[in-house]
């Protein structure tokens, strides 16, 4: 008599294991965490570039004033005295201005004399009125003047 061996078939079980989806679900939410952090900084520094452009722009535009007086022959020449301070506002040296996003900003420039004749070196500082952790400290634009 022969015996006959009996295979049982091995079950395959399907799916995944209790520590590997745990380990799945932790190696996810790490990686979520670090893009909406990464997305958190990019904001800010998305708006800290925003609001150096419009310091840059309203510096820009105080220099093209001071140029403009520079070529005519009026009272807003007085602007262009040698003088000033870009640390504390000076009369004719100093103004505040509200910018696109609706932020105070204070406008100083000190004027000295230039390398020749009828020129003036002129430093521009634009501040904001408030301390902001999403706003640049200060913009400094430098540059020389010929007067007429």
């Amino acid at each position: 008599m022969t015996h006959a061996r009996q295979v049982v078939p091995r079950v395959r079980r399907r799916g995944f294991t209790l520590p590997e989806l745990m380990l799945s679900v932790v190696v996810l939410s790490i990686g979520i965490l670090a893009m909406v952090a990464s997305m958190a900084a990019m904001m800010r520094l998305q708006r800290l570039a925003l609001n150096r452009a419009d310091m840059v722009s309203l510096a820009d535009s105080k220099l093209d004033d001071l140029r403009g007086a520079a070529t005519s022959q009026s009272a807003d020449t007085v602007q262009l005295a040698v003088g000033g301070s870009t640390v504390t506002s000076m009369a004719l040296h100093a103004d505040t201005i509200v910018g696109s996003s609706g932020r105070t900003f204070y406008r100083r420039w000190a004027v000295s004399a230039g390398p020749f004749a009828s020129t003036r070196n002129v430093q521009l500082r634009i501040s904001p009125d408030i301390d902001d952790r999403m706003m640049p400290a200060k913009v400094d634009l430098y540059t020389m003047i010929l007067l007429y």
